[in-house]
């Protein structure tokens, strides 16, 4: 039995928002072979919506690490604490950005945030329909505080560079490029330090009583890299970031045309 990790944006998910015939028949072959699947997303659990919802997935590894679910049931949350939270919030609340924070219920933001997102999601070319389907999961709030643990933070577009907020957060944060659309150095999204995609294989590998030696695992972002190294066999898609493809152990055809069923056929998982 394997653990396959799947990344959602980019991955099993265009830009368009449809999952395609082949990767779903894939997913099922494998599933039905007695393996496990499991996606691993930057996404809250409450993003995982439409046809991703749909998957016969045995579990998620959500927030990019920081929540991991199995069966049905949180069995992991890495939260962040007041003070440090705060740090982010005396950053970015009064620029005119696209920010806020990610909680185990909800993706929440202020009502400029939330103008800036959806502006963000029509640049990133997002038809309408599908950017209204998006932007609808997100909470507008006055003030991002005291919200319910938070487990995952993130800023786009903003007038910082990575380095910059890096600097300014501290060591108690792992700030990472943002793996949405395009992937430059003013975008981010921020966990805990020694919370990552590859942090939540590992709980859940131990969970079923594997190892590392049992894992697959597909992507294509920033937030990718780690889960990618660490993974027994980690495979980029083909319109994957140049680090995730040089953190891959393979390189398949790109999310239009089967990069998901090619690898799983090559490699005979199905």
């Amino acid at each position: 039995m394997k653990v396959i990790f799947f990344d959602i944006d980019g991955t099993l998910v265009p830009l368009e928002g449809y999952i395609s015939d082949s990767t779903k028949e894939a997913i099922a072959l494998a599933k039905a072979k007695g393996n496990k699947i499991f996606l691993c997303s930057g996404r809250s659990r409450t993003q995982l919506v439409g046809p991703v919802k749909e998957l016969p997935y045995d579990g998620i590894v959500a927030a990019a690490g920081a929540c991991i679910e199995i069966g049905g049931e949180v069995v992991y949350e890495s939260v962040v604490a007041k003070e440090e939270e705060e740090k982010f919030l005396r950053l970015f609340e009064n620029e005119d950005v696209s920010f806020g924070v990610q909680t185990k219920d909800g993706i929440y933001t202020t009502k400029r945030g939330y103008e800036k997102t959806r502006e963000r999601f029509l640049q990133a070319g997002c038809d309408l329909e599908q950017m209204e389907e998006n932007i609808a999961l997100f909470h507008v709030v006055d003030d991002l505080r005291n919200l319910g643990p938070v487990e995952k933070l993130f800023y786009n577009r903003s007038n910082f560079t990575i380095d910059y907020v890096k600097e300014y957060l501290g060591d108690y944060f792992h700030v990472e490029l943002s793996s949405f659309d395009i992937h430059d150095k003013y975008s981010g999204e921020i966990t805990v330090e020694g919370v990552n995609k590859a942090t939540g294989m590992e709980y859940v590998l131990k969970h079923y009583g594997l190892t590392q030696a049992d894992s697959v695992a597909f992507g294509d972002g920033p937030n990718d890299l780690d889960m990618l190294s660490y993974a027994n066999l980690g495979i980029a898609m083909g319109n994957a970031i140049a680090d995730a493809k040089e953190a891959a152990d393979y390189v398949t055809d790109d999310i239009y045309h089967d990069g998901i069923y090619k690898a799983m056929k090559k490699f005979g998982i199905i």
